[in-house]
């Protein structure tokens, strides 16, 4: 009675507060109490309720058994919020057909929880969201799946090789992990969905056949999976979770042709990758490789155009990196302690290579930078003796040879210096009046922005000694003229039309 009496109180003042209409709450028989924000309580189940459904989100009633209902406010009953019943004294709870998903930790430490009644329409279950209940450790003593609606909840004490029930769609966060007994699973071919971590820990697991009904691979699915030698990946996949494979015992793997990125961490820590073919990927996290000792070669990505920091870390045993002309970036870090890596090549692609990127490459004794407009960062060439630098005359990457005191070859005078090619890439475009336009912005806010002398030539169009809008404009307007109209007509015709 005090606790209705203090809710009633409330309820006034929210009232008072927001000039809103509200139930009065003063009676035992009174089915609800709106205060504010959408907050209702009822019979000692609190919801919160949204324009198209409700969602219990917490329980402060007396009895041990609790029924929710399908509809609250007219609108249906569709989840149980994280944490809502945690901690409380519940012994039997009957969801409706309605709920769909139930929280994480939404009946953790419910140490009388004896029975839970699961809708069918229920398809996603939280992490730890029946942690500690009376209900879980009983049916983990079978040894078997246990599951709750669609979803496979828990299969820490099952051994050996596993089905999964036909009828599971989802299986929940950390479902196996830990399970050292684990040897393999076979999933049914309505899975849909595999949880964050699912499998980590796993370290009998020795082979997993993803179903192409799965599209993401969730963050840290298999990491710590040591005895994991056989994956298969299902054509289309849209995305691998970052760590997903982390210290796992994978050693060679084919990535879907659908997979262009590689998240942080993905494959860090697998002491026995030797190589991994991913013929789409673009672009390979921080420390996506990192300690792959056996890691030999980036070569099975050939459309890579970004490599995060120290995506490549400690990877012992490569020797050589040779870029497509697709990369741009290099990360920081990306090759460090690279020990056993020969030669180095970059094309004419990069445009900047972050602090200490071959640091501690104590072996290289080629490094190779095609590149005109490449941006060094701090201590980027790797610590040999041996070291030579190849690069153009006059680029940014002679220049920085020549200030670390590395022994330098020449690959001759630039050779992509035409009028108006203000990137070097021997096209004349849209894009040199963008570059030019980018270089005088930066230039006009104070910060230094040097280019190699025969780009310099080329981009200064009007020959007045400094890039500004009007060589942009200039330079669009050959293009335009010479492209696009395709008339036959030189510079000194663009600069008289001024």
């Amino acid at each position: 009675m005090k606790r209705l009496q203090k809710l009633a109180v409330l309820c006034t003042a929210c009232m008072l507060l927001t000039g809103t209409a509200v139930q009065p709450c003063g009676s035992a028989a009174a089915k609800a109490a709106v205060c504010a924000g959408g907050e209702v309580v009822a019979d000692g189940i609190a919801y919160t309720v949204y324009r198209d459904h409700a969602e219990v989100s917490g329980y402060t009633g007396e009895s041990a058994a609790v029924t929710v209902p399908g509809v609250m406010q007219g609108v249906p009953v569709t989840a149980v919020a994280d944490g809502a019943f945690s901690g409380t004294l519940v012994r039997h709870v009957e969801l409706p057909e309605s709920v769909v998903r139930i929280g994480a930790e939404a009946f953790a430490e419910c140490e009388r929880l004896v029975v839970c009644t699961f809708p069918e329409a229920l398809t996603e279950i939280g992490r730890d969201a029946f942690r500690g209940t009376f209900w879980l450790n009983k049916q983990r003593k079978t040894g078997e799946p246990v599951t709750a609606g669609h979803v496979l909840l828990d299969a820490a004490k099952c051994r050996g090789f596993i089905r999964l029930p036909d009828h599971v769609r989802e299986i929940a966060a950390y479902a196996f992990s830990g399970n050292t007994e684990l040897t393999g699973v076979r999933f049914p071919d309505g899975l849909t969905k595999i949880g964050e971590g699912a499998f980590s820990g796993c370290t009998a697991l020795r082979k997993l056949d993803i179903p192409k009904s799965v599209a993401k691979i969730p963050a840290e699915m298999c990491a710590g999976c040591t005895a994991l030698q056989s994956l298969t990946l299902p054509d289309g996949l849209e995305e691998i979770g970052a760590g997903a494979f982390r210290a796992s015992g994978l050693n060679h793997l084919t990535l879907p042709e659908s997979i262009t990125v590689i998240a942080p961490e993905t494959f860090s820590g697998c002491g026995e990758l030797y190589g991994i073919s991913g013929v789409n990927v673009k672009r390979v996290g921080a420390r996506a490789f990192a300690g792959c000792s056996l890691f030999y070669s980036a070569d099975g990505m050939p459309e890579l155009e970004e490599i995060g920091e120290e995506a490549f870390a400690d990877c012992s045993v490569m020797m050589h990196y040779i870029s497509d002309w697709h990369l741009q970036y290099v990360g920081a870090g990306a090759f460090r302690n690279c020990k056993s890596m020969l030669n180095v090549v970059l094309s004419e692609a990069v445009t900047e290579i972050g602090d200490e990127a071959f640091a501690g490459c104590t072996s290289i004794n080629t490094f190779e930078v095609y590149s005109v407009l490449a941006l060094f960062g701090k201590n980027v060439l790797p610590d040999s003796p041996e070291l030579r630098l190849s690069a153009y005359e006059g680029t940014t990457a002679m220049k920085y040879g020549e200030e670390a005191g590395v022994q330098i070859l020449s690959l001759g005078e630039i050779y992509r210096a035409k009028p108006g090619d203000a990137n070097g890439d021997t096209a004349l475009s849209v894009e040199d009046a963008q570059f030019v336009l980018k270089v005088y912005t930066e230039r006009f806010a104070g910060r230094a922005y040097s280019l190699p002398d025969a780009l310099e030539t080329a981009a200064d169009v009007d020959e007045d000694g400094e890039l500004t809008v009007k060589d942009a404009q200039y330079i669009l307007r050959f293009y335009t003229e010479t492209v696009v109209a395709r008339k036959n007509i030189g510079w000194q015709d663009i600069l008289d039309m001024e």
